[in-house]
Parts: structure tokens; sequence; C-alpha cells
């Protein structure tokens, strides 16, 4: 870990123009998935989902959902 002292005008920069960028996450949800209300579960399959979020959105997230059986299992920059 690498503590330094920074400009904070410099810092006020970086931190608006990172808030800026999204990245596509991908998770499993280890709930098992419904087909349907006339087939019920299916006990073979569970949920992959994909978000794209902000690191910020993302922090949150993994903070509301600590509890949640859900994995992330892969994290890409998203080039807009």
């Amino acid at each position: 870990m690498k503590y330094r002292h920074y400009p904070l005008d410099l810092a006020v920069v970086e931190c608006k123009e990172g808030q800026k960028k999204r990245y596509k996450i991908t998770t499993i949800n280890w709930t098992f998935a419904g087909q349907n209300r006339k087939k019920g579960i299916d006990y073979n399959k569970v949920h992959k989902n994909e978000h794209v979020w902000t690191l910020q959105y993302l922090i949150k997230w993994i903070r509301e959902t600590e509890d949640v059986a859900e994995n992330i299992i892969k994290i890409e920059p998203v080039n807009l």
C-alpha cells in the first residue's frame, strides 16, 4: 500500500473522472432458477447476472448484499 500527500484540486478532478467510468460485473446468484409457475423450480440451474455499474455503485451493492448468496466472478471495464 502506498500513501502520499496529494493536491486537493487534482484529487477532485480524478475523483470525478473515476466516478464516470463503468464496469461490467458478472455474478453467479446461487438461488435456484424458476422456469415458470407451472414447471416450478429447476434445481439444475442458477442465475448468472451481468450488471454495468460505476465502482461507487458496486461498493454500495457489495455492502447491501453481503448476506446474499451471490458471487462476483468477473469485473471488466466498459468503454463508452
